[in-house]
Parts: C-alpha cells; sequence; structure tokens
C-alpha cells in the first residue's frame, strides 16, 4: 500500500522501505530522521504506516521492526509534539493521576494475556509518556520513584526483556528509557556530575638536597613546618608531647623495605636515586654503621632498571676489584668507645684493602646484577592517590585557616591531614583494570627455558589481534603455540642481560607483552557512567604510562554514539580481539570532568555489539586511562591510621570540624 506523505524527505525514506525485500535497520533510522527533521506525522500518515507495517512486518528486520513500533508509540516524537497518533494502550485515557500509572499497566497487562512482548513495550512505551505529562510539576524525587514504580511493573510484564536490551547504545537500558518517555532507538547525550571534587600537590616524597633539607611546607608533608610539624605543635600544646611524633615518622625513609625493615616512613633525600652514592640519595642505611655517609656504593637495583631488596643488609655482599676482578671481601665491624661505627675490610690473604681498593667497594645484591652503575627517577612519588582518595570522601574545606589551642592550619595544612588519614577512612576498593608497569616481555620455550626481556620487532598488535590470544595475570597478553600456519616464523628477542636470540615460532609454547590498553573499553563505558550515576566522585590513573598519577573525577559526558560502517569499520584488534564481520561497530566519545581542571580530557573508543545487542569486544582510538577506582565505603573517622600512626583520624576530624563551620 502507498502512503501520501506530505513531506519530500518521507517520501523519499518511504519508498526506499516500500521497495525493499528486506528492511534493515538502517533503512528504518533514514525514515525517522526524515519524520524528526521535518514536520512530524499527521494522524492520517500515523495511521497508515501503523497498517502498513501489520503487512510488512514479515519483511522487516527484528530489530527495524522494534524500532518503528516504538516510534510509533511515542507522541512527542512520532508526530513532532503536533498531531497525536492511534494508542494501542486500552486504559490509558482512564488514568489522570501520575501515582496510578504503574497499576494502571500492570492491570492492562494482566487483562491482556496474549500480548507479544513487542506489543507490550508498545504499550509500556505510552504509558511512560502519559507518566511524563501527570508527574511534570512534581519534585524530582517524587518523579524518579514513580518511573522506578513503572519500570518494576514492566520488568514484571511481557516487556521484560527489554530490560537487557540497548538499542541505542547509550547505556540506558530500553525498559528505563521507556518509563522514562525517551526514545530507545535514538542516541541522546548522556551527562552525569556529582560535584566539583577538590584536589591539592601531590606531596612528592622526595627532596633535592640532603638529609635534614627543611622541605616546602606547601608541597611536602616531611616539612619541618608543615601540616604534620603543626599537628605534634597542637598535642604538645595539650600536653601529649609522648605522641607528637607524626613528623618524626613522616621522616624516615620510605626505602629502608630495601633491606628488609619494617620500620619505614614517607621520606627520600633525593629524586634522583644512584647506585653508586647509595645512601645519601636513599636516605638507608645499607651498611649499618648508624649513619648515612658518601659514595657508598650498592647494587639495589636490578637488570631492568627495578628494585632489587634483600630480606636483611647481611645479604648484602661486599666486593671489591682487585686486579682485573671484582672479589668478595670481608668486613668487620669496629666499634669506639663513643658508640661509633666503622669497618675494616680483608682480602682473601688476611690483608687489608688499599685506599684505591676501597673505592671500588661494591655491596652487591645475589638476586640483582652486581654492578652500581645504574640510576632511578623517583620525583614522581607522592599520595596522588592518596590526595585523589581524600577529594572522593571529604568535602572541601570552607575556611582558608583556623586557630586551634594557640597552633594556626591552613587550608592546605588539613588537605594534607586528609590526605595522610585518607587510605584509613576507605573501607574496601572497587577497581577496575590493572596497573601497567612496563614489565618485560616473556617467552617460554617448548624445551622449558624462561626467558625475559623485549621482542625486538612485534608490536602490540601482533599479542592483540594474535589467535586465540587470552589474558594472565591481570594485564599480560598471551599467545600459545603461536603462529601454527608459520611455523618458521622468527622472532628477534633480547633479554634483559643484553643476551640476544632469534626464536622459531614453532619453538615456543607461550609468548606473553604486558597491555598498556588493558582495561576494557567496554568496562570503562559502563563503569564510568554507573558509578557517576550512583551520585558518587571516584579517581583514575588517567594514562596507561608505567608512572602512576591518580586524579578524581566528578562528572562525565557520553556526547556521541556513531554506528561505523564501510572503512570505518577497519579498527584492528580490540580488547578481545578482532570484530566479527556480522557485528555493530559503534564509536563512543566521553568527556571526563577532574578536579583538578576545568578542561576535560576526552576519550574515544569503539564497542562491538552482537545481534543481541550485548557488547562482546571493544576498543581504544585515542590514548586510554590505566585503571579506575574508588572507596567501596567510608569508615566515617574511626579505625588505625597505619600510614602514619601518629596522625589520629578522630583530632583530624576535630581541626576539619572547625573548617567546616558556617
Amino acid at each position: 500500500m502507498g502512503i501520501s506523505f506530505r513531506d519530500k524527505g518521507l517520501r523519499q525514506a518511504f519508498k526506499s522501505l516500500e521497495n525493499s525485500d528486506k528492511i534493515e535497520q538502517a533503512d528504518v533510522n533514514k525514515l525517522l530522521k526524515a519524520a524528526m527533521d521535518g514536520p512530524g506525522l499527521s494522524k492520517t500518515e500515523a495511521k497508515d504506516l501503523q497498517n502498513w507495517l501489520l503487512k510488512a512486518a514479515d519483511r522487516m528486520e527484528p530489530s527495524a521492526k522494534s524500532q518503528l513500533t516504538h516510534f510509533l508509540a511515542t507522541t512527542e516524537v512520532a508526530t513532532a509534539g503536533k498531531v497525536p497518533i492511534v494508542l494501542v494502550a486500552e486504559n490509558l485515557g482512564q488514568v489522570n493521576s501520575a501515582d496510578q500509572i504503574a497499576t494502571a499497566f500492570a492491570q492492562e497487562m494482566q487483562n491482556r494475556p496474549e500480548v507479544t512482548p513487542e506489543l507490550a513495550f508498545q504499550i509500556f512505551a505510552e504509558y511512560g509518556g502519559r507518566l511524563k505529562a501527570l508527574m511534570k510539576d512534581l519534585p524530582a524525587e517524587q518523579q524518579d520513584q514513580l518511573v522506578n514504580d513503572l519500570l518494576k511493573a514492566g520488568e514484571r510484564s511481557p516487556a521484560a526483556g527489554f530490560a537487557s536490551s540497548d538499542m541505542d547504545h547509550d547505556t540506558v537500558q530500553d525498559l528505563k528509557e521507556a518509563a522514562m518517555a525517551r526514545n530507545p532507538h535514538h542516541f541522546d547525550v548522556r551527562d552525569e556530575e556529582v560535584g566539583k571534587v577538590w584536589t591539592t600537590t601531590y606531596w612528592p616524597m622526595a627532596g633535592s638536597g640532603g638529609l635534614d633539607q627543611p622541605g616546602s611546607p606547601g608541597s611536602h608533608l616531611w616539612a619541618k613546618e608543615g601540616p604534620l610539624a603543626k599537628l605534634d605543635t597542637l598535642l604538645t600544646a595539650r600536653g601529649h608531647e609522648d605522641t607528637a611524633k607524626a613528623l618524626e615518622f613522616e621522616r624516615k625513609p620510605a626505602l629502608n623495605w630495601l633491606i628488609g625493615e619494617r620500620d619505614k616512613g614517607h621520606y627520600i633525600s633525593n629524586k634522583k636515586l644512584s647506585e653508586s652514592d647509595a645512601e645519601m640519595t636513599t636516605g638507608v642505611d645499607f651498611d649499618g654503621d648508624g649513619k648515612i655517609t658518601k659514595d657508598v656504593k650498592v647494587d639495589f637495583l636490578g637488570h631492568d632498571g627495578g628494585f632489587a631488596a634483600v630480606s636483611s643488609r647481611n645479604q648484602l655482599v661486599p666486593k671489591a676489584r682487585i686486579g682485573d676482578e671484582l672479589v668478595a671481601v670481608t668486613k668487620e665491624r669496629i666499634e669506639g668507645d663513643d658508640g661509633t661505627v666503622s669497618f675494616k675490610f680483608k682480602k682473601a690473604d688476611g690483608s687489608e684493602l688499599s685506599a684505591a681498593e676501597l673505592k671500588t667497594l661494591i655491596y652487591t645484591n645475589p638476586s640483582s646484577d652486581g654492578k652500581a652503575d645504574k640510576t632511578l627517577d623517583v620525583g614522581w612519588w607522592g599520595s596522588c592517590d592518596k590526595v585523589a582518595l581524600a577529594g572522593v570522601l571529604f568535602k572541601e574545606p570552607l575556611k582558608d585557616e583556623v586557630t586551634i589551642d594557640g597552633v594556626t592550619f591552613t587550608k592546605n595544612d588539613v588537605l594534607g591531614l586528609l590526605t595522610v588519614i585518607a587510605d584509613s577512612q576507605a573501607d574496601g576498593t572497587d577497581f577496575i583494570g590493572s596497573r601497567f608497569d612496563d614489565k618485560p616481555d616473556i617467552v617460554v620455550t617448548k624445551d622449558g627455558r624462561q626467558l625475559h626481556g623485549k621482542f625486538k620487532h612485534a608490536n602490540d598488535e601482533v599479542f592483540r589481534g594474535g589467535e586465540d590470544m587470552w589474558r594472565w595475570d591481570g594485564d599480560f597478553m598471551v599467545l600459545s603455540e603461536p603462529f601454527k600456519a608459520d611455523p618458521d616464523k622468527e622472532f628477534a628477542f633480547k633479554e634483559l642481560d643484553g643476551t640476544e636470540h632469534v626464536i622459531k615460532a614453532s619453538e615456543i609454547k607461550h609468548m606473553a607483552r604486558e597491555d598498556k590498553k588493558d582495561i576494557s573499553p567496554i568496562e570503562f563505558h559502563t563503569t564510568m557512567l554507573n558509578w557517576l550515576g550512583e551520585g558518587r566522585a571516584a579517581a583514575m590513573d588517567r594514562d596507561s604510562g608505567d608512572h602512576v598519577w591518580n586524579y578524581s573525577f566528578h562528572g562525565a559526558t557520553l556526547k556521541s554514539g556513531v554506528e561505523l560502517s564501510g572503512e570505518d569499520r577497519k579498527v584492528g584488534p580490540g580488547h578481545n580481539g578482532e570484530p566479527g564481520e556480522n557485528t555493530k561497530l559503534v564509536k563512543y566519545e566521553m568527556d571526563v570532568r577532574f578536579g583538578e581542571s576545568n578542561w576535560p580530557r576526552t576519550y574515544e573508543y569503539w564497542l562491538e555489539f552482537d545481534a543481541a545487542g550485548k557488547a562482546v569486544n571493544g576498543g581504544w582510538k585515542s590514548d586510554n586511562p590505566d585503571f579506575l577506582w574508588r572507596p567501596a565505603a567510608f569508615k566515617n573517622w574511626t579505625g588505625a591510621n597505619d600510614r602514619n600512626p601518629f596522625v589520629k583520624p578522630e583530632l583530624v576530624k576535630e581541626i576539619y570540624d572547625k573548617f567546616m563551620e558556617s
């Protein structure tokens, strides 16, 4: 049957539908776009289109049929709000109060047991539209409850299947969109905002001078005139000198764990660690003489440049260069009458090392490379994760400063104190993704060798798009017995110590690489909107480098959902390998708003959906975050503070409450 549409765009779009043997969703999309861009549908046009739908249903893809059915059921979309269309709900005209909607829908479903899921969904959408009109003057909280009541009624009806579908891929399920009188076939920009979160400096652990440097009160928690020093002053003023040790604890060497000592704080004397001047740059007493000495050489960095710790300093073996060889020497401890400690070093024949030989002395590590020639930059080490957590847990202080018992705390001081106790106030953590550490590649050969290093000419796509790729230890991509079709394919592999190999595919049992894009776009997409939709801020490491920079975020806007077709479908392998041929690919952009900036960061990615509308794969088109996290709950100022046991949450609360007084 022909339909005489007034609008030229509608006439052209309908003609392609009418003459098609198989009507796809893309064809219906053109018709709907023409309707929304033009004058809408007249009452006659809507009735004719409904009758045509009944006759043409067997030529339509299920998704196309469902989309057009819902379109015709949504008055303000189908008619551009101008001309009412024919409704299929039978009892809707009798409902005049918003609080009757859910009950009325449930009663209609009970009275019409023969309705199909598609028809039930159309009826449900009509009730959603009626609810929107009836509750427009009610408070937002009451509106949310009424929508939820209708949604629950829908979940108990034949339309329940639409509670698990998302036809426009905007992360809001179709049944919920219909309850909200939104078109589930039309992507709507989705914005979630919980209120801006505060941030401050990342409180670096490392200084840039000697062991007794004062630090900056505005940027170092270990500063001699910083927030912890003021906390100690307050405790002393109250007669608690015995517990006024917050600063003393903070200034203990953070790297004492390198020699197995648990007594450690959060202070590193120099941002550039050097094996050739180990004690001065780390602050650690490696040789055990009770003082920090210049030019003590210690092998505490391994082949890969990472730390090589020992369980005790006694495991470090002193060696000196005698002739052309580096040989072990004995160490004799000498304690003076004044309590000072010194050492004598002797060769195998009992003679002492010469002054020249002493200059070559190295404390070697049995689990490392025996050298003391490496450096490591730790200037980025700090408390960015604690700052982000504190910004999520605590509201921003209202005042610039307060004075308690003669001690004046600035706003930055209290932000520092909140940073110190933040971990103690988080009751569990929700965590998505895995931290990228730039770990070495691994190859396990069929003859039992396990090598660590780097495949020289194999990029990440070789792994991510490899046949039967699987994931191990969070973020490693693993190929098992790879390239069976090309067993003679050769891989160049360089071990951490510089040894190079050429390995054939037929020799490899497993090959693995840490994935810099390990966070699944599916998890990112859903988690961001779900977490913010719950009204809570969260945090992320917002890029996937091996350095970690945590930032709290308070809002996000999902601003596009564009289906990819033709050449645009050539997106390469995603998190779960190459996309399939008969699936839908949708590209998204999400703007994320962080506490430290007024400008959002945009993440771009694609998701792959199967025929049932389930997201099965995804890939990144922009840089990606490393991981997302948030506290599971707030302990409400209770519990011990393991980070610094001399900073009590209850005392910080007393100070914080003064900042929050109006």
